[in-house]
């Protein structure tokens, strides 16, 4: 790492920026510049984290599937995340990817959905996901409204149903 008064002179800025990954798990990257002696670093932060509980611990991931953290002192460390439910899981462990029971298991429908609902800005209001079932897939809006997709097909006519029952009942 740095400190204030280090020199700069054979500062080694890769094993900072190292350093900084390894403690804050959900920078997806880090930009360092060096202005007039002053060494600025910025973070960016990776995008839809979520998180899920398996025995009784709760563990953020990525899009990726990426394990970030693990907690189990309660879900209140996660709770500004997107709650998910996923299928069986065999394992986690920080920095690897989930472990499922079913090892052949395709997830890409749980990257499309997150897409769908992204694009259609949608996303940032979904607080709750279950993508436990491939073919019964829902989520919840705004802590309040359930809806059930079913699978990933027809999904522009899904999501035009939806668009216009909100714009007739929104949510508050």
């Amino acid at each position: 790492g740095i400190t204030e008064g280090d020199e700069l002179f054979g500062w080694d800025m890769q094993k900072s920026c190292n350093a900084i990954m390894a403690a804050y798990p959900y920078a997806s990257d880090i930009y360092v510049s060096i202005e007039f002696f002053t060494v600025k670093i910025e973070i960016i932060e990776k995008p839809t984290v979520m998180y899920a509980e398996h025995q009784n611990q709760y563990f953020s991931f990525d899009r990726d599937l990426r394990v970030l953290e693990i907690k189990s002192d309660g879900e209140e460390a996660f709770s500004p995340f997107l709650r998910v439910k996923l299928p069986t899981i065999e394992g986690i462990q920080v920095g690897q990817k989930l472990q499922f029971a079913n090892t052949e298991m395709d997830l890409s429908y749980l990257t499309a959905l997150l897409n769908v609902l992204s694009e259609r800005n949608l996303l940032e209001n979904v607080t709750y996901v279950d993508f436990s079932e491939r073919f019964s897939l829902s989520f919840i809006l705004s802590n309040s409204v359930r809806v059930e997709i079913g699978e990933l097909k027809e999904m522009e006519k899904k999501m035009k149903l939806l668009e216009e029952e909100l714009q007739q009942k929104p949510i508050n």
